[in-house]
């Protein structure tokens, strides 16, 4: 889809393209939250893939008109370093730290027991 959203990105105002495709990811989003279909769960998941699609072009044009085409190996550099300085703490990284009240690993949650259920043997 690149030369169909890099085209999008460079027609259409950034602002205005982040925010509709964003409002829309926003509606796929709570759709999800309201189905239990495996497929209509795939095609939601699918156009929230296709909005990414369209943004990422205009995020990655945005340094550019930041700081000017002089500065962005320096932007690029300093955006990299704060992303990994991110990524390598351990707050942020479920594999690194066990779950606390802080940081809870998606994969490690467990439902309460139930009140109604009878103990085990």
């Amino acid at each position: 889809m690149a030369p169909l959203t890099g085209r999008f990105a460079d027609r259409f105002d950034s602002r205005r393209l982040i925010v509709t495709v964003a409002s829309l990811q926003i509606l796929a989003c709570l759709a999800m939250t309201q189905t239990t279909t495996p497929a209509l769960l795939i095609v939601l998941a699918v156009l929230l893939s296709t909005g990414l699609a369209f943004t990422h072009p205009v995020f990655a044009g945005l340094p550019a008109a930041m700081v000017g085409k002089d500065n962005i190996p320096r932007a690029s550099a300093i955006s990299q370093t704060t992303a990994m300085a991110a990524w390598s703490s351990p707050r942020a990284s479920p594999v690194s730290s066990p779950p606390t009240s802080a940081s809870v690993s998606p994969c490690s949650w467990t439902p309460p027991p139930s009140p109604w259920s009878s103990p085990a043997p």
